[in-house]
C-alpha cells in the first residue's frame, strides 16, 4: 500500500462494518460529541441527499478485500489483538455478501462469519459451531456480535439508507472542511440507534467521524478516522477507532492491505468455505 493520507490532526475511525461498517458526528450538548467553533456553525443550503449519495458512492465499492489488525481494549484495561480479512461483493440485484475471516490467533477462527444483506437492508450473519457441527445464524440489525460487542448494523457500515438526513452546518474538523449531517431513523426501520450523526469530508465524501445515539439519547458508539488512502477511486480507511461507550470497550483498527479490484469467487461466500476456514 502507498503511504496513507492522514486526516489532519484527527484521531481515529471510519465493520466492517459499517457497519460497517459499517460504518462506519453530532452536535448539541450530548457528551462525547465534537464541538465546532461558533463561526463554523452556519445555516447550510446543501442538499443532504446529494451529500449522502456522494458518501455512499465513495465508501461502498462493488467489491473489496481488506486485511486488518484490531487491538481490543476491554473495560478492565486488558487488551488483545486479532488479525482478520474481510471479503465483500455487491450483486446485480443490490444485495451484498460479506465474509469475515479471523486468521490469528488460531483460537479466534470460530468467530469467522458469513454476512448477507438483502436489497431491502435485511441482515443475516452465520457462523459455524465446531462443538455441535452446525451453523448458527442471527438476523436483524439490532443483534450484537459477540466479538466486538457491536450490532450487525455497525458491522455492515452503519446502513445510512435507514436514516433521513439533514445538513445542520459546515465546520472545520482540525484543518479539514466537513459537512455535519444529522440522521433520524426512518419509520419502521430496524436499528438500535434512532439518531446517527456524520461528519463528511468535503474533499472526497469520506466519513471523518460518526456517532450513534441510543433510544435514551445517549452516545453509545463513536468512530473517528485517523488516516485513509485513495484506492481505485475510493477513500479507504487505513487507521480508525471505534469507542464502544456502552460496553466500555475500545477497538483500534489498522488496515494492512486492501484491494478493491478483481472478481471474488462465489465459493468464498458459502457455508462450506466458512466451515473450512473455521476448522482448518
Amino acid at each position: 500500500m502507498k503511504r496513507p493520507h492522514t486526516v489532519p490532526g484527527a484521531l481515529v475511525f471510519g465493520p466492517l462494518t459499517v457497519c460497517v461498517l459499517s460504518a462506519l458526528v453530532a452536535c448539541n450538548s450530548d457528551s462525547g460529541s465534537t464541538n465546532p467553533k461558533p463561526s463554523d456553525r452556519k445555516a447550510s443550503s446543501f442538499d443532504a441527499a446529494k451529500i449522502v449519495e456522494g458518501f455512499r458512492a465513495a465508501n461502498t465499492p462493488d467489491r473489496s478485500t481488506v486485511k486488518m489488525q484490531v487491538k481490543i481494549q476491554e473495560a478492565d484495561q486488558s487488551s488483545r489483538e486479532v488479525t482478520l480479512s474481510t471479503y465483500r461483493t455487491r450483486k446485480a440485484d443490490g444485495s451484498q455478501v460479506m465474509l469475515i475471516e479471523f486468521t490469528a490467533p488460531a483460537q479466534e477462527r470460530d468467530r469467522s462469519s458469513l454476512i448477507t444483506i438483502s436489497p431491502q437492508g435485511e441482515i443475516e450473519a452465520t457462523r459455524y459451531a465446531q462443538s455441535t457441527d452446525s451453523f448458527v445464524s442471527a438476523k436483524g440489525a439490532t443483534t450484537e456480535d459477540s466479538l466486538f460487542g457491536l450490532s450487525l448494523q455497525e458491522l455492515v457500515e452503519g446502513q445510512p439508507e435507514k436514516y433521513d438526513f439533514t445538513v445542520v452546518g459546515e465546520e472545520t474538523l482540525k484543518s479539514s472542511s466537513v459537512y455535519r449531517l444529522e440522521g433520524k431513523l426512518k419509520e419502521h426501520a430496524d436499528s438500535r440507534f434512532p439518531r446517527l450523526v456524520l461528519l463528511i469530508l468535503k474533499e472526497n465524501y469520506a466519513s471523518a467521524v460518526a456517532e450513534f445515539y441510543d433510544s435514551q439519547k445517549t452516545l453509545a458508539r463513536r468512530m473517528e478516522v485517523e488516516s485513509f488512502e485513495q484506492i481505485s477511486g475510493h477513500p479507504v480507511r487505513t487507521r480508525f477507532t471505534i469507542d464502544n461507550i456502552a460496553k466500555r470497550k475500545k477497538l483500534a483498527f489498522e488496515v494492512l492491505s486492501a484491494n478493491l479490484e478483481g472478481p471474488l469467487s462465489d465459493s468464498l461466500f458459502t457455508r462450506e468455505h466458512l466451515k473450512t476456514i473455521t476448522t482448518k
